[in-house]
């Protein structure tokens, strides 16, 4: 099979221009992708060919640039489609499980964790063409029909509602917690909607606070499910034991972590620099924990390594040594790798990996946030902390760098996640299908041809009032 378009590719100016492409191939024998004439991509098998009818545009889109895959590329993964005539809804991740390959040498995949596999292409974001080229190729078990009565329109937010739900149903809410969404918008405005639904559905009861910094979202957030919204004005004091930082900036964050009084589950893929910490953006892609490490208090440690998924360990040669002697004491099947960050060289790095189950460390004690960078993107190497793994950060509380000092105050849990199950947001919107039409009829602010693709972007940017745009072919 051969199909052959014109369409938007998104380059480094933040700026769409058009290139020619070209697939070649098939689901059996896999496919060849052309860029105006050049080969920039083969597929293996797996894949298959569907036309893209919306997507969406969301935060990781319009931040696309400060992200680290490489571009031009079509974006573009909130995507509704067409395959073999009925509309479906795409998941993003094309791993070994989602292209059907049945005898792979993949850990992640055999842990169904295929969001996470190395070897995988994401739709839109990571070499794989996105949704807005008229055409697509996905991988065959990331298809899901959808029913007929859901509107296809708005149905291309099921891939942010997913990722929204599946932070909810990971965050261990219990009765009678304070939750705050800092930055309800795009994704934000979802969460605040996951977790009327998940309170109603789980029978708890919790109270759902939106911070926002306009006011013209207050009603919004209102009708989505909040029982009550905050301007930074009227915050004061306040603390929340569980923040979702859905804001995509860095002051967001810092915010996020000033009102946290347990955990912090950050969702912003924003790609900016936080108190010295670069690596925060791979920390959400990654599904990565990070929590405060001090002598007098080893209790999230303890219940970290109490996993017995959580085997190798390790361990920057700055830690203090009654931490060490500390784990070796009460751990001692554990396997404990000490490094020394500092001046290890790039031709080490393979002589100290575990060569079992991930081929990464499960769980990193690092000495400070220079530390904390470099295991998250060593070199070629890359993180050498595995996907949903778990880094514990020491620092004395005197010396945490100043944005950090309530992380480590608060000893907070800070979490993290990133793609959801769309079996899950597609039965949740089909058993509250009348209050999620009216909802979502509130969410989108506009429907754009593709040729307009630069005019919807530039109005996504910078229009305070708008919330999720969609492109349409």
């Amino acid at each position: 099979m051969e199909i052959s378009f014109k369409t938007y590719e998104y380059q480094q100016d933040e700026v769409f221009h058009k290139a020619e492409y070209c697939y070649k191939g098939s689901c059996e024998m896999g496919w060849k992708i052309f860029r105006n004439d050049e080969l920039i991509e083969s597929l293996g098998f797996g894949y298959v060919l569907i036309e893209s009818l919306y997507c969406g545009i969301c935060s990781t889109d319009i931040a696309r640039a400060k992200l680290p895959f490489p571009l031009p590329q079509i974006t573009g993964h909130e995507v509704i489609a067409l395959h073999e005539g009925k509309p479906v809804a795409v998941e993003i991740n094309a791993s070994h499980l989602a292209r059907g390959i049945e005898n792979f040498d993949c850990y992640y995949c055999e842990q169904e964790m295929g969001e996470h596999c190395p070897d995988r292409l994401t739709l839109g974001i990571d070499r794989l063409p996105g949704g807005f080229a008229p055409y697509l190729l996905v991988p065959q078990n990331a298809i899901y029909a959808l029913p007929e009565s859901f509107d296809l329109a708005k149905s291309a937010i099921i891939e942010p509602f997913s990722a929204a739900l599946h932070a909810v149903e990971t965050s261990q809410i219990k009765n009678g917690m304070q939750v705050a969404i800092v930055g309800p918008k795009r994704l934000g405005l979802l969460l605040i909607f996951a977790l009327s639904r998940y309170r109603k559905a789980s029978k708890l009861n919790f109270t759902i606070s939106a911070v926002i910094r306009h006011d013209k979202l207050s009603e919004t957030c209102m009708l989505f499910g909040a029982d009550e919204v905050l301007s930074l004005d009227e915050l004061g004091n306040r603390e929340f034991d569980v923040v979702y930082d859905t804001s995509g900036s860095a002051s967001g964050f810092q915010l996020s972590m000033s009102v946290a009084k347990k955990t912090l589950h950050v969702k912003s893929t924003h790609g900016m620099e936080v108190g010295g910490f670069t690596q925060l953006t791979r920390l959400v892609i990654d599904e990565l924990s990070l929590m405060p490490l001090m002598k007098k208090n080893l209790e999230n440690l303890k219940s970290t390594l109490l996993d017995k998924s959580k085997q190798v360990i390790l361990l920057d040669a700055f830690i203090p040594e009654i931490i060490k002697n500390w784990i070796e004491d009460n751990f001692p099947n554990k396997r404990v790798v000490v490094v020394d960050l500092e001046s290890i060289e790039d031709k080490e790095i393979d002589q100290i990996l575990p060569i079992e189950r991930f081929q990464k460390f499960d769980v990193a004690l690092v000495s400070s946030v220079d530390h904390l960078n470099k295991v998250m993107d060593f070199s070629d190497v890359g993180s050498l902390i595995r996907a949903r793994g778990d880094i514990f950060w020491y620092s004395e509380l005197a010396q945490a760098p100043l944005p950090w000092v309530k992380f480590f105050e608060n000893n907070l849990d800070l979490r993290t996640s990133r793609c959801g199950k769309f079996s899950h947001a597609i039965k949740l919107i089909a058993d509250n299908s009348r209050l999620f039409s009216e909802v979502i009829s509130d969410y989108i602010s506009g429907c754009y041809e593709i040729n307009d693709i630069n005019k919807a972007f530039d109005i996504a940017r910078s229009d305070k009032n708008c919330i999720k745009l969609l492109i349409k072919h």
